[in-house]
């Protein structure tokens, strides 16, 4: 009835369904930490390039969580795109577009929510 190349592609294509699923990102609120030093204010990056600080230790969902790609919207209302993400001593610095983000607007104790696209 089907041959061995029809069972193999009906096979991958439920693989992949089932994978994308389990890869599946979810919308997620974080308050950056109240970390002030030289180089982050509550918990935001003083310096260029744009970002903010997430403290470890670090899960494979958190990496997920805030992937390349995705939206961050601050709580001042501006919305910038995740460009990098770098592991510092088992801790995230998520780096962002655009012009350095203000510690005071947008810092602890305010949330940052990530999506996939702006809603």
């Amino acid at each position: 009835m089907f041959n061995r190349n029809v069972v193999a592609c009906i096979f991958l294509a439920v693989l992949l369904v089932v994978v994308g699923g389990c890869s599946q990102k979810t919308d997620v609120s974080y308050t950056p930490p109240n970390y002030t030093d030289d180089n982050f204010f509550k918990g935001i990056c003083r310096n260029p390039p744009a970002g903010f600080a997430i403290l470890g230790p670090i899960q494979a969902q958190t990496k997920n969580n805030f992937a390349v790609g995705r939206k961050a919207t601050f709580s001042d209302g501006t919305v910038r795109k995740i460009v990098k993400v770098e592991d510092n001593n088992g801790n995230l610095i998520v780096f962002v577009d655009g012009a350095p983000l203000d510690g005071n607007a947008v810092g602890y104790p305010k949330e940052i929510k990530i999506t996939d696209a702006v809603k």
